[in-house]
Parts: C-alpha cells; structure tokens; sequence
C-alpha cells in the first residue's frame, strides 16, 4: 500500500530554518528516481505559493520554502500527501531519449587507450558498450549543466585518475568508478576522457540554457572528427529528441 510505502521511504530532516531535506528510498534505482522526479515536479506547481527552491538528487529533495507562507509541520504533511498521491509506477512509461553526438578520435578522447588497455579490450569495444547503452539523467548538479548519469555498462568501471587535470575541455564524456558524464564547461577533474561532445550543455545567453534535464534518457552517437568540426560550427544545431 501506498501508506506504508510512505512511512518506509519518505522521510524527512531539517535544514535550518527555511528547508526540508526529503528523503525518498535508500539506493540509487529508476523507481526512486521517478518518486523524487514526481514530487520535484508537483511542488513546482506551487512555487508562486511558498516554494521558494527545489534541489532533487539521487534519491533526495531539497526544499527551500517561504516560512511565512507555510508552517513547516503543514509543509511535510504536504509532501506525505503528494507522494502518496502519486500514480501508479510502471516500467512501460514513456521516457524522452535525447542523442548527444560523440567524438570517441583523436585529442577527442585522450584517455580511451589508456583505459581500453586497463580493461583489456580494444578501443572499439570502449566505444561500442559506451555508446550502446541508455543513461538515465538522475540530476543535474558540480558544474552547470552536468548530468549524473546512470545505466553505464559495468564493464567499463574504471578507476578515476590519479593525477586530475587541472583543465578539462567543454564537452569532455569521462568515466569514474561506475559512472560516466559530461563536463559542460572548462574545469579541473580527475575522470578518464574517452570522448567529447561538440554540443554546449551550458549558454547563460539562451532563455533554456540547459537542452538536457533531469529525467530524460541520454544516448551518445558515435561521430568522426570532421562532424565533430562541423556540429561545432552550428549555432542552430537541434539534439534529436524521441519519445518512446
């Protein structure tokens, strides 16, 4: 029953005076990301209300509200009832799969033969599990625009570097530990590049300056350098974007 799901995954801690941290399961998994992703998504509708900032993560819910507006024992209670509220969960969903173009050549993809070689298969078996499988945006969060990913092939978990760099190119795709993402934006890190995106994840100048968000599917499409070049070059450039 939905009631006794709610006393066992919903929970909620303080965080100051002005936000609620809700918790909701206790592992990262699909179906706890559907929960946050449903009550991140009710709650927006009241942020004209006393909402004031939403925060969703792996499986939990940061929640800034406007005091004045709400107590905050009526506040989790609201949140009990919206999480309880929610539809039945089904794995036949419809689910918006977004195709990012990928670069897996050349200064593209500086670390693949060091990481082909550390998992003892060849570079094109890297790239073909990388790009075969479907990632699951999870959230959005370290660098604008950076997507946690989930869905990777644990074949390819691989260690981060030793020595970070202290600058990773717009668009870099790494792998660390289990888990692979993009970097949006220029920034130290310490993940494997195996590739790179010409798309910008991140344009402060544009109304929507993120084109990916959280709960969309991301597939990467394996493409030459000289696509790469040219994607670059678009300032109109549209990601493909399917729902099935």
């Amino acid at each position: 029953m939905k009631g006794d799901d709610a006393m066992n995954e919903l929970t909620f801690e303080w965080i100051g005076d002005q936000g609620l941290l809700v918790r909701i399961g206790n592992r990262i998994a699909p179906e706890f990301h559907q929960r946050v992703k449903y009550v991140y998504e009710q709650l927006l509708k009241r942020k004209d209300l006393y909402i004031e900032e939403l925060v969703p993560a792996y499986t939990t819910l940061a929640v800034y509200y406007d005091t004045t507006s709400i107590a905050k024992d009526k506040l989790s209670e609201e949140i009990t009832a919206i999480y309880q509220s929610r539809p039945k969960e089904s794995s036949s969903q419809s689910r918006e799969i977004v195709t990012i173009p990928a670069c897996y050549g050349g200064d593209a993809a500086p670390d693949l033969n060091e990481l082909a070689a550390y998992l003892n298969v060849s570079e094109q078996d890297v790239i073909d599990r990388h790009s075969s499988s479907e990632y699951l945006i999870y959230m959005m969060g370290f660098l604008p625009g950076f997507p946690y990913l989930g869905g990777m092939d644990a074949r390819l978990a691989t260690p981060r570097k030793a020595t970070p760099r202290d600058k990773v190119p717009p668009g870099s795709i790494g792998i660390a530990g289990e888990q692979t993402g993009i970097y949006p934006i220029e920034s130290p890190g310490g993940w494997n590049l195996i590739a790179r995106t010409p798309i910008n994840l991140f344009d402060p100048s544009k109304k929507q300056p993120f084109p990916i968000e959280m709960g969309q599917y991301i597939r990467f499409e394996p493409i030459s350098t000289e696509e790469f070049e040219a994607i670059r070059l678009q300032d109109d450039y549209a990601l493909e974007v399917r729902k099935e």
